[in-house]
């Protein structure tokens, strides 16, 4: 396996330098090397910036990862740059196309596809990812269905790659207002260490080009930094406010005079155009830029600052690289240490750490005048209080004596009221057991009254049937309806024919009752056994009822004035 960055690499016994031996390396080996988790879905994908554009002038980029990240590891390099240009391009407001690993026919077709989409006036940034080629005359993408020994057959270049210069061609018949492009490595064919045909790209001249290519060091010098790709010196110069293409270039060139990168450029390059307009992000709808960096300290006092510094934590969480949010957010900061500090002469904590925070702040004179006039405050504050205590010891001498005074008065009202209370609570007593007892016997005669009814239900004769009719009232809630007692007694009647003989047995401890003592009325429930036989029909009925009955006047003539019952079991 050979190593990324040797500077030779030998193949077939010709020592080939490192631009080639790379270039070989990416197209012949390392699948089994590359996790493709992550990678760049193949196809077109599309993403629109969540900020709003500015319609007379919208801001594109397309990015092209042309292989797949398994075909070798400087291409799963370029899959994890395309995430990182990508989120960073969003951020910055440009509605991004992403063309990922296609062979050659689809990624012509989709290329043809964006171009035809980009509406006329755009500013166009271009991103080549992964290894291009470089013939004489041109850039060349390689798309995944090219074969693995490309770099030794020339002749078939035209025929398996697909030409930067005809990209950006069409492009440019969508008339951009600017018109740029990145090649993230351009690896030349051939022998020594020439420059990519960065002209041939942009042919006919509407384009501004660089590529990074890599280079060896000269004998006797220090070794090269190794980059793995633009993308770490790249992504911070993308978000510089105001820097122009032409000015990107320029300090691209410084950045990477140590490492093992140099950059080939078009002879013009665009200085109308920057990726990021100085103002931009003062320019957007956050309340971080809201904030004063020359807020007045008096006006500051009374300022909101919780919604601003949670803005600014937001914004400068959400553009890291941005320096505008960034010195907001520490205004912010600072700001909202000096409202503490001179909120309240108790907060002495804020008011010191004030000056250890921030020693060189505008705001450091104003919290130190605040400390001295709190000091003055205390010291007034001493003396009123030393006052205070002279005549509180004065009030509280005259307090004892009213507060004696009072007590003895109380204490007189108070046994007379505990006399009072206990004279109520004796007769409240004398009540209660009263009222107890008349529940209790009311109860009794509920429960008597039951009894007598299931005896004379057990009697026989016509007689029966006149002391049973003696227990109900004239109008009964008989079984959830309201019946006539002679209805009833007729009823009951025609049952004791059907069952001469009855015999009731009233399960001991189930009865209850529950009265009203005011009213004399007892609802009462319970289980009753019974028997029935008819000898006449020769059958027999035995079983187990539950009953309740609501029982008036219980005191003066207790009557039935609603029954219901239900069989629960039969023997």
């Amino acid at each position: 396996m050979f190593q990324f960055f040797n500077p030779r690499f030998v193949l077939g016994g010709v020592r080939l330098r490192a631009p080639v031996a790379l270039a070989i390396a990416a197209l012949i080996g390392g699948a089994s090397m590359i996790d493709a988790a992550g990678a760049t879905p193949p196809g077109l994908s599309t993403y629109a910036s969540p900020l709003r554009q500015n319609a007379s002038a919208p801001k594109v980029a397309l990015i092209i990862v042309p292989d797949a990240a398994s075909r070798a590891p400087r291409w799963a390099i370029a899959h994890a740059d395309e995430e990182a240009y990508r989120k960073r391009l969003l951020d910055l407001g440009f509605d991004v196309s992403v063309i990922g690993p296609s062979d050659r026919l689809e990624l012509d077709r989709l290329l043809r596809d964006n171009a035809s989409r980009i509406a006329s006036g755009s500013d166009v940034a271009v991103l080549v990812l992964g290894a291009a080629l470089s013939s004489d005359d041109d850039v060349r993408l390689v798309p995944t269905d090219a074969p693995a020994d490309l770099i030794d057959r020339p002749d078939q270049l035209e025929a398996e790659t697909v030409r930067l210069s005809e990209v950006l061609r069409r492009i440019a018949g969508r008339s951009p207002r600017n018109l740029v492009a990145i090649v993230d490595e351009c690896r030349r064919l051939g022998e020594g260490d020439r420059a990519c045909a960065v002209e041939g790209a942009a042919s006919p001249r509407e384009a501004s080009v660089i590529a990074a290519r890599r280079k060896t060091a000269r004998p006797g010098t220090s070794p090269l930094i190794a980059r793995a790709s633009l993308r770490d010196d790249l992504l911070p110069l993308l978000s510089q406010e105001g820097l122009t293409f032409a000015d990107l270039h320029s300090a691209l060139v410084q950045k990477l005079g140590p490492t093992n990168l140099t950059i080939d450029a078009t002879s013009t390059l665009t200085g109308a155009f920057a990726l990021v307009p100085g103002g931009f992000f003062a320019g957007l709808a956050t309340e971080c830029n809201k904030v004063d960096l020359n807020a007045d300290p008096v006006a500051l006092k009374a300022a909101s600052l919780d919604g601003l510094q949670r803005s600014c934590d937001a914004a400068a969480s959400q553009y890291p690289y941005a320096r505008h949010f960034v010195d907001r957010q520490s205004a912010v900061k600072e700001q909202r240490a000096f409202q503490r500090a001179v909120a309240s002469c108790a907060d002495t904590v804020a008011i010191s750490g004030f000056a250890t925070a921030y020693p060189a702040s505008r705001f450091r004179r104003v919290v130190e005048d605040f400390s001295l006039a709190c000091a003055r405050e205390r010291d007034d504050a001493r003396l009123q209080r030393e006052a205070q205590e002279r005549d509180r010891a004065l009030r509280d001498a005259q307090e004892r004596d009213r507060l004696q005074r009072e007590a003895q008065e109380r204490e007189r009202a108070l046994r007379e009221a505990q006399e009072r209370d206990r004279a109520q609570r004796e007769a409240q007593e004398r009540a209660a057991q009263e009222t107890q007892s008349a529940q209790r016997v009311i109860q009794q005669i509920a429960q008597t009254f039951v009894s007598r009814y299931y005896w004379t239900s057990s009697s026989d004769g016509e007689s029966a049937g006149a002391r049973l009719a003696d227990l109900y009232a004239p109008v009964v809630s008989f079984y959830g309806r309201q019946r006539t007692a002679p209805d009833i007694m007729a009823e009951k009647l025609a049952y004791n024919a059907r069952w001469p003989v009855r015999r009731f047995l009233i399960r001991p401890g189930s009865v209850a009752a529950v009265c009203d003592a005011s009213s004399g009325g007892c609802r009462v429930t319970g289980m009753v056994e019974f028997d029935f036989e008819s000898a006449a029909r020769n059958v027999r009925s035995r079983g187990l009822s539950s009953f309740e009955f609501v029982v008036g006047n219980m005191m003066s003539s207790p009557r039935v004035v609603g029954e219901q019952s239900k069989v629960e079991q039969r023997f």
